[in-house]
């Protein structure tokens, strides 16, 4: 595990990137739309930050980079009015994470935030 992705809005979008080339890109789905992204990502970092003695990256933004198959993708998230569930899709070399309206995205500035995570 090199570091963490997550989108800010409440779609619960995760990535985990690592080493080996391929990321891990996850949804968080919950019966009761708990937002469960914090406790992962602060759960993560403990683990991360008793094992490497250091604190593990995290980035919270609506774009961002990820790895699938030994190539850099460009990951996106947004709302769209022709998806009632949320949907992972293929835009050229950009992969969508497509919203339906009720899912609050937001943005700050249009900045990439990084945020050290302390255990």
């Amino acid at each position: 595990v090199t570091g963490l992705s997550v989108s800010p809005g409440r779609d619960q979008l995760l990535v985990i990137h690592s080493s080996k080339g391929n990321d891990l890109v996850v949804s968080l789905v919950t019966g009761h739309n708990e937002d469960r992204v914090g406790e992962l990502v602060a759960v993560l970092s403990s683990l991360y930050s008793r094992l490497r003695d250091t604190d593990l990256a995290v980035t919270v933004a609506s774009r961002f980079q990820c790895m699938l198959g030994n190539k850099s993708r460009p990951l996106r998230v947004e709302v769209s009015q022709d998806v009632q569930e949320p949907n992972f899709k293929k835009e050229g070399d950009t992969i969508l994470y497509v919203l339906p309206p009720s899912f609050a995205v937001s943005e700050q500035n249009g900045q990439q935030t990084r945020i050290p995570i302390r255990a």
